[in-house]
């Protein structure tokens, strides 16, 4: 089996060795996690909805209380025209808004308290929750750091016959290296001695010697038959000489 495959092999074994057991305290952490904030969203909706309440108990003791005013009034107003009856009627109306007006007072603190409470416990949880959420990033980053140390770990244990395989895998890359240099050499010899059969110089300097002896040749042949030409001219009688 070649290394690369086996190594393939090691590490989709690895990866997916007891899925169950690695994950279930993850998923166990992301489920409190989950939990923790949903009640926390429904503590911050329950404390928004009491002070919601408050609110409108605040309202109505305002508009009461603007009413008993306006009821003390009337009553003045009629007693000094000398209506008594209907001055008895407003104080009337105005003694049941007195009383309205306590029963609010009462909700108000009681949902203040409610608040207060629910605020603290708002404080309890959010703190709960942070701490969750620090410790859940540092599990996070353990994990991850763990599975990094573990692939590592399994991608260097190696047998010593896959390390024996991969000197041999290199050795040859190497030797075939080698090969390609040698020929890229030889070619470029090649090349520089201006094709085969030559050697020595560049390609131009192979060129200009070619050129020189195609000169020399073609003067040769020029002088040759020049002579040729000179032997086969008749030749004037040399003169005689007298005594």
């Amino acid at each position: 089996m070649k290394i690369s495959k086996r190594m393939a092999m090691l590490l989709r074994s690895m990866t997916a060795a007891k899925p169950g057991r690695a994950e279930e305290p993850q998923a166990n952490v992301e489920s409190l996690y989950a939990r923790q904030l949903e009640t926390l969203r429904q503590v911050r909706r329950g404390l928004a909805d009491v002070a919601a309440a408050r609110t409108r108990v605040d309202i109505r003791a305002q508009q009461a209380a603007a009413l008993m005013r306006r009821l003390q009034q009337e009553a003045e107003q009629a007693l000094t025209a000398g209506h008594e009856d209907p001055a008895r009627e407003a104080l009337g109306h105005r003694a049941v808004l007195r009383r309205r007006l306590t029963d609010l007072a009462l909700q108000h603190d009681a949902l203040r308290d409610q608040e207060d409470a629910i605020a603290r416990s708002l404080g309890v949880l959010q703190a709960r929750v942070d701490g969750i959420r620090t410790r859940k990033e540092d599990l996070d980053a353990a994990r991850t750091a763990a599975e990094a140390r573990n692939t590592a770990a399994q991608s260097l244990s190696l047998t010593g016959g896959d390390l024996a395989e991969l000197d041999e895998v290199l050795r040859r890359a190497e030797q075939d290296a080698a090969a390609l240099s040698a020929g890229a050499a030889g070619m470029e010899e090649l090349v520089a001695s201006g094709g085969p059969g030559r050697s020595g110089g560049n390609g131009q300097d192979g060129i200009d010697a070619e050129f020189d002896r195609l000169e020399v040749d073609n003067e040769i042949e020029q002088e040759l038959a020049a002579l040729q030409r000179s032997l086969e001219a008749p030749h004037p009688p040399e003169p005689q000489e007298h005594p």
